[in-house]
């Protein structure tokens, strides 16, 4: 349920940006993943993205121990590496992916 100071699109922002500056600093499979996705969407994608990705890595190495942050790491290096048709059906990391699997008990 939104509060009424939240439906003011101004006050709303304003909190965002506050979330926002508050995202880990992105690490560099964060950082290249982000790129990849604005180069095989064309568009930019948010300037968070990032850090939304490395608030995800670190959620995981939390839960599941340094190993599966380690995996996760180099699932997304490996997705970033690909080229735009199989990055976005996320095809082409299958020994990544079972790396992940085998270090986070399950996928991406």
């Amino acid at each position: 349920m939104q509060t009424a100071e939240c439906q003011d699109g101004p006050v709303c922002g304003a909190e965002t940006e506050i979330a926002y500056a508050c995202l880990p600093e992105a690490g560099a499979s964060c950082i290249a993943y982000a790129a990849k996705e604005a180069e095989c969407y064309g568009q930019p994608v948010a300037e968070y993205a990032a850090g939304n990705c490395q608030v995800y890595v670190n959620s995981q190495v939390y839960y599941a121990g340094p190993a599966c942050g380690e995996a996760l790491e180099e699932y997304f290096a490996c997705l970033a590496d690909l080229p735009c048709p199989e990055f976005e059906m996320g095809s082409g990391c299958d020994a990544q992916e079972a790396e992940l699997a085998a270090a986070c008990g399950g996928g991406p």
